[in-house]
């Protein structure tokens, strides 16, 4: 049998790979949404599309997604790829 691959934290994978357990308002992923979105966003899937925590108007379509590793409500700095990611774990902003 098969072992589930194990995905590890701060390293980017592609959205297609993110297994199904992780779409939900519960999991924040750091999604990659390219330039025009601003690259690297905190969020979670909702009502069928990927929101920004920020603001649940906003809709993500990312490409690739990392596991956030943080403590809630801390700023915390991630690295990945060497592009810095600042993003602010707030459980008060998801509905």
């Amino acid at each position: 049998m098969r072992r589930p691959k194990r995905f590890r934290q701060r390293v980017p994978y592609p959205i297609a790979e993110l297994p199904s357990e992780l779409k939900s308002p519960k999991h924040k992923l750091l999604l990659f949404c390219g330039p025009d979105q601003g690259g690297w966003r905190l969020g979670f899937w909702y009502e069928d599309s990927w929101r920004d925590v920020t603001s649940l108007k906003d809709q993500l379509d990312p490409s690739h997604f990392a596991l956030a590793s943080f403590r809630p409500q801390t700023l915390t700095f991630w690295n990945i790829c060497g592009i810095g990611v600042f993003a602010q774990a707030s459980s008060d902003r998801v509905g």
